[in-house]
């Protein structure tokens, strides 16, 4: 039986989800996960200013742009001592000492700048006020979602190897995406005064562009631009398009 693309993006996810319970992401062993005992709670972290995060496990992470640095943990209370959220070089690293199987597991993170947003594996970031920065950087490599509703930034840069998606809204002077998975970015709300995209796997990019638009498709994905750019350069090696969005 043949799957559709959402469908197996909806699959990828999933095996992500079971993968990352029974593996710690520091080991390549299998191992029964330690289960969550129901009992749901808050901890609050001690951490240093930061300004990048890296997510390897699963998790959903609220972020929010705010005055002072914090960490809130909400998970089983039998949980707590394995999950690591530790500061190296002003980033942010979110991961496990084990494999864990938790009912719930939330992170409520405030800073003051945020440069970059990794994701390795099947964790989920949304942003719960607007962000703005000089420059923003995401990467996904694994089944995790971003979504930004609101952004303003001088550059925004995209980089999806896995099957997440990416959903922005706002401004940016200079925009830049690679796609070599089956994610989409769907940025049809992010006005960008210029834009590159480079799609090489079955991932799509929706975007709105004003000025400037260079496209590179040689996968399958398509991209979708809305506006009237006055440059606009377009290459084709693979079975993807590059057509006028067309809201229904």
């Amino acid at each position: 039986m043949l799957l559709s693309g959402n469908e197996m993006k909806t699959l990828g996810k999933f095996l992500g989800f079971l993968l990352l319970c029974f593996v710690p992401s520091s080991c390549m062993g299998v191992y029964v996960c330690t289960e969550g005992s129901g009992a749901l709670s808050k901890q609050t972290r001690e951490i240093p200013k930061f300004n990048r995060i890296s997510v390897n496990i699963a998790s959903n992470i609220f972020l929010s742009q705010d005055s002072v640095t914090s960490v809130v943990v909400e998970t089983d209370d039998n949980l707590f001592d394995y999950i690591l959220t530790d500061v190296q070089d002003k980033e942010l690293i979110i991961d496990a000492e084990k494999g864990l199987c938790p009912k719930r597991l939330n992170f409520y993170i405030s800073t003051p700048e945020i440069e970059k947003i990794e994701i390795n594996g099947s964790g989920d970031i949304y942003a719960q006020t607007p962000i703005v920065v000089n420059k923003m950087q995401i990467l996904i490599a694994g089944a995790g979602d971003v979504v930004i509703d609101s952004i303003n930034a001088n550059k925004v840069k995209i980089e999806v190897s896995g099957s997440g998606d990416i959903r922005l809204g706002g401004y940016c002077d200079s925009f830049f995406s690679e796609i070599n998975g089956s994610g989409d970015i769907r940025a049809i709300k992010l006005v960008a005064d210029k834009a590159k995209i480079e799609t090489n796997g079955s991932g799509d990019v929706y975007i709105q562009c004003r000025n400037s638009l260079e496209v590179e498709v040689s996968g399958s994905g398509d991209v979708y631009y809305l506006g009237e750019p006055s440059f606009m350069k377009v290459s084709i090696s693979g079975a993807g398009e590059v057509k006028k969005y067309n809201p229904r």
